[in-house]
């Protein structure tokens, strides 16, 4: 965890083995203060049931193409 004012780490917690980063998030029971925004990545999902004041990124929509087709790479 990081303070984005002061860019000053505040937490590490370190998993053992392959582990998802939101499962080791769920483990380690930080402590928050609710009024704290919460930054995370898609790996995140569902973080809003732990942490209401929590954003996730927004997944960019596709957009169709001339004939209403995805082209084929």
């Amino acid at each position: 965890m990081i303070c984005l004012l002061t860019m000053t780490i505040l937490s590490v917690v370190i998993g053992k083995g392959q582990q998802h980063d939101f499962s080791i998030f769920k483990d380690s029971r930080l402590l928050l203060h609710p009024d704290a925004l919460l930054l995370a990545d898609s790996g995140y999902q569902g973080i809003k049931k732990h942490h209401q004041n929590s954003t996730l990124p927004v997944k960019k929509k596709k957009r169709p193409t001339a004939f209403g087709r995805r082209q084929s790479r």
